[in-house]
């Protein structure tokens, strides 16, 4: 369902700091699968994340999605098609907004802004029915402002609210980096509950080993902008760690 073909994107090409961080990586990720990517600093992992976003266009290759040619398509365009929630909980969320002014900004990704009321009473409940579902504790401070939350606290509503709208693809841009272990964990524990959940199609991006090999199903190891081992669910139970821990560290 997501496809990319042949995709190369070179930094400062021509001068002494050129630099090739995607090199003619072919991927292809069906439709309900979730699949975790691994790599070391300068793997590729972040410009392969903006390229899907469309924050980046690659000098080679095509990205298909659902078998649309979206290459050339803007940031806000694709933002109907693939949701995104970032390492740092502080960017995916806005401090100064209540929690449930955040859902309702959220609510309307990839939609235009118009001056259609963006929040109503029904929405609202539903927001709070989600959390309640989840075992999320929050529905009683709707009114509280975002800023107010933990980073864990708030990278799980990023969670819920980057699922609010129907998307292709979710976007886990090492959302658990940032975060002590025990918040990383509360965290991922919540982003196999919405993924199941929502049946959603899914890739991870983390540098954590144990994370890697216990998260998703199917595992991406990423190097000097090539993916060097597709590793299959059923094989990650018997993979050569050691071997695994050297070919991202080399």
């Amino acid at each position: 369902m997501i496809e990319l073909r042949n995709i190369t994107v070179r930094f400062n090409a021509g001068s002494p700091l050129a630099h090739t961080a995607l090199d003619s990586l072919s991927l292809k990720i069906k439709e309900g699968e979730f699949a975790v990517i691994i790599g070391g600093n300068g793997a590729g992992k972040s410009t392969l994340m903006n390229v899907l976003c469309g924050n980046i266009i690659p000098d080679e290759g095509q990205i298909i999605i659902d078998g649309v040619d979206v290459t050339k398509q803007s940031p806000s365009k694709r933002a109907e098609l693939i949701s995104r929630v970032f390492q740092d909980p502080m960017v995916g969320t806005c401090d100064d907004l209540t929690i449930e002014e955040n859902f309702s900004l959220f609510s309307r990704r990839g939609v235009g802004r118009g001056l259609k009321r963006a929040l109503n009473k029904d929405m609202l409940q539903h927001y709070k029915e989600i959390m309640d579902k989840l075992g999320l504790k929050l529905s009683s401070r709707m009114k509280e402002k975002m800023g107010l939350l933990s980073g864990g606290q708030r990278q799980v509503l990023s969670l819920i609210m980057s699922t609010l709208t129907p998307a292709k693809l979710l976007l886990l841009d090492e959302h658990t980096a940032a975060l002590d272990p025990k918040k990383a964990n509360f965290v991922l524990k919540f982003t196999n509950k919405i993924v199941k959940k929502n049946k959603l199609t899914t890739l991870m991006v983390t540098h954590n080993m144990k994370h890697a090999l216990e998260e998703g199903g199917r595992l991406l190891v990423m190097n000097h902008g090539k993916i060097i081992e597709d590793i299959a669910e059923e094989e990650k139970k018997t993979f050569d760690v050691q071997r695994l821990w050297e070919e991202v560290n080399s």
